[in-house]
């Protein structure tokens, strides 16, 4: 079986079909320097699934993960005083890969040297002597610069503030890279800062500042401020396996956890998963007690649910719930994917004009940006119809698309094992683009996961 995509600083996917895209007149704010220095990343790999958990504030530990897409989380404060690049909640990365996002300033496209940009929490009020903060860090170091991050804590609600952390340069690097810096799972780093016994009973805030200049990427994630429960099981993430998924197709759910106790990790955990809402308890989905083996640190580990699952069509979120008897945190219990299952193609010739009201298999989505991929009638000056009919794929369908998008539209699974020669893809585009800097290629997968590129 094979599953097409385009990418194009927007990726898309298609075969034999008539389709039409856009990356029209623009405002391009790039960096001279950081061009001449080829410091520009135009194709990154986009995430399948997405895990999804939600903050807290339990038994006195809190938790800030930025899996809600929401940000700044609530009672949160972003501070940019110069208006330009800032913290941001990305997915391309997450600690140590458990979760799907976290927070992140772009100091490699960051020239304004000197810059203070701060995050900073509510106030917490229930915090104790000899509680901590620890945080997921990830830094990438470019040659010849050296950005920080300097956490401030404040006792009387955010009026003035105590330096408790503060690193920059090699001190705080990751990694080191003249290539704009995503972290692998393997990039980050956990930090651990001594509190002082003033927090206790007071109006807390944590500032996390960034200090640019002109570097590369600041990541920080799963920021944990308190003192932990003993028992305490956290469902990070789930994936669906193997890739594309197909609709009715028998696949398997595979769920990552992850200890945040300070006790004993258990050696079974039950585990239910439901599609289109969380799971109200064990018995309402699919349940399952399974045997995690923890490794790393922090202790994960990857569980897979014997019982095959078969993928509803279209989009659709598979909601999976852990239950372990005195768990301090259960706000930390519940994780969601976001999936397409598509259906299969044995017919040939195939012909796609997206004249359907009905996306046919097709769909889209973004790799690190918002997604302005639209099945519609283009309305542009130069891009002002489809090639046949009144539809195609287009980058929204009057204006133009934004700046530094990354997006695609992938095609339905084509099983070619019929067929006698190889397939040939034949399909029309019109585009307006910024040379050097705008750019599209055509991806085919075998497994849903690696791609190759072909034009």
């Amino acid at each position: 079986m094979q599953q097409v995509r385009y990418l194009f600083t927007l990726t898309i996917v298609f075969l034999f079909l008539s389709f039409t895209f856009s990356l029209a007149e623009k405002n391009n704010n790039r960096n001279p320097k950081k061009n001449t220095k080829g410091k520009k990343t135009l194709f990154k790999n986009y995430p399948i699934t997405l895990g999804k958990t939600v903050s807290s504030n339990v038994l006195g530990l809190t938790i800030e993960e930025f899996e809600n897409p929401t940000f700044p989380p609530n009672g949160w404060r972003v501070g940019n005083p110069d208006a330009s690049f800032t913290w941001v909640r990305t997915t391309t990365a997450s600690s140590f890969g458990n979760g799907a996002a976290s927070a992140f300033i772009n100091f490699y496209n960051y020239d304004a040297i000197g810059q203070f940009d701060t995050l900073k929490t509510p106030i917490l009020t229930n915090l104790v002597v000899g509680d901590s903060l620890k945080f997921d860090v990830a830094y990438g170091k470019y040659a010849g610069s050296a950005d920080s991050l300097r956490v401030e804590v404040s006792t009387n609600g955010g009026i003035t503030f105590t330096k408790v952390y503060q690193r920059g340069g090699n001190l705080l690097k990751t990694f080191t890279t003249d290539d704009e810096f995503f972290p692998t799972t393997t990039q980050w780093r956990t930090e651990r800062v001594g509190l002082p016994a003033a927090i206790a009973g007071n109006n807390v805030v944590f500032a996390f500042i960034a200090i640019n200049d002109y570097g590369n990427n600041l990541f920080i994630d799963k920021i944990r401020i308190g003192s932990p429960a003993q028992i305490d099981l956290a469902v990070t993430s789930v994936s669906l396996q193997p890739l594309p998924l197909v609709e009715g197709n028998p696949t398997q759910v595979i769920a990552y956890l992850r200890w945040d106790g300070t006790g004993q990790t258990p050696a079974s955990v039950s585990l239910t998963h439901k599609v289109g809402v969380a799971p109200a308890d064990e018995n309402d989905g699919i349940n399952e007690t399974v045997f995690p083996s923890w490794a790393g640190n922090p202790l994960v580990a990857e569980v897979a649910f014997t019982v095959p699952f078969l993928p509803p069509s279209g989009n659709f979120q598979l909601y999976v719930r852990g239950f372990l008897q005195n768990d301090g945190s259960t706000s930390n219990d519940i994780t969601y994917g976001d999936f397409f299952a598509t259906f299969q193609v044995n017919s040939f010739p195939y012909f796609e004009n997206f004249e359907s009201v009905s996306d046919s298999g097709w769909s889209s989505g973004a790799i690190s940006s918002t997604n302005e991929w639209m099945r519609a009638t283009p309305k542009k000056t130069q891009i002002d119809r489809a090639w046949s009919g009144t539809k195609s794929w287009i980058t929204l369908d009057s204006l133009n698309h934004s700046d530094n998008i990354n997006i695609f539209v992938t095609s339905p699974v084509f099983d070619f094992s019929t067929l006698a020669t190889p397939p040939v893809l034949n399909f029309y585009h019109n585009y307006l683009t910024d040379g050097g800097f705008d750019g599209g290629t055509i991806e085919y997968t075998l497994d849903g996961v690696n791609y190759t590129r072909r034009v």
